[in-house]
């Protein structure tokens, strides 16, 4: 697994998800820390290039 994305936001981890979900793109989270804790969002090596892909072709939702 790649490590592709990292955040202490509830809301931004869910539309990274989804994004992920959509682009056909297995995951695995891990929590890191205390409060605030930090997502860690890895997904496979050989899908990091489509994961980056993905999120720079995307609009974060205001």
């Amino acid at each position: 697994m790649a490590r592709f994305y990292d955040t202490t936001d509830t809301h931004n981890r869910i539309w990274i998800e989804n994004l992920l979900k959509h682009g056909g793109i297995g995951y695995s989270i891990r929590e890191v820390g205390k409060s605030p804790s930090m997502t860690e969002i890895s997904v496979a090596e050989e899908d990091l290039e489509h994961a980056e892909a993905l999120l720079n072709s995307s609009i974060y939702p205001i």
